[in-house]
């Protein structure tokens, strides 16, 4: 429902069964993201979890990185990105999707961005203040948000020193996009 929210989507596809009223009633099967995103300009898939201690890396790692590859592989016509949201990111899930962005996975880096719950929920807050003052969050921002999270990783030497600065770099895209 937040990623319905947040921006003009062609089709946002959730990949768990879901019941009357259109909340989640068991997770995606095995192999499939939990949700697809489609846009104009670009597609995402969006993994959730609510693991936070090092099962996380060992349930969502290699998985989550195998899942966008297939999606990439899928839809070449576009850039795609993963958002990986979870309570709390563990640090061994950080520095294997930090090497799978900052180097590669499977010969070829990825567009993996990296939030906690509470960086989505400043996400939705920002929207819900847009749309009070009669603003539209449009896709081109929401990829724009990724990019900078993602280039970022560029900057660093270590992968908690990336995800530390993840609230920064919403932080500024948010007074970018409420001009």
């Amino acid at each position: 429902m937040g990623l319905n929210a947040l921006n003009d989507a062609l089709k946002i596809q959730p990949n768990y069964p879901v019941g009357d009223d259109n909340e989640p009633t068991f997770t995606a099967p095995a192999n499939v993201p939990d949700i697809e995103c489609f846009y104009t300009n670009f597609n995402a898939i969006c993994e959730v979890t609510m693991l936070t201690g090092r099962d996380q890396w060992y349930n969502e790692g290699q998985p989550v990185m195998r899942h966008l590859r297939e999606f990439e592989n899928q839809n070449k016509d576009k850039e795609n990105y993963c958002l990986f949201i979870a309570p709390r990111l563990h640090r061994d899930t950080i520095n294997t999707f930090w090497m799978a962005v900052k180097y590669e996975y499977e010969g070829k880096p990825q567009k993996i961005v990296p939030l906690s719950i509470e960086n989505f929920i400043e996400l939705l807050k920002t929207l819900r203040g847009l749309k009070q003052r009669g603003k539209f969050l449009k896709h081109a921002s929401l990829s724009n948000l990724y990019e900078q999270i993602i280039s970022t990783s560029r900057q660093f030497k270590d992968s908690s020193e990336w995800v530390q600065n993840i609230p920064t770099v919403i932080s500024s895209w948010k007074q970018i996009i409420e001009m």
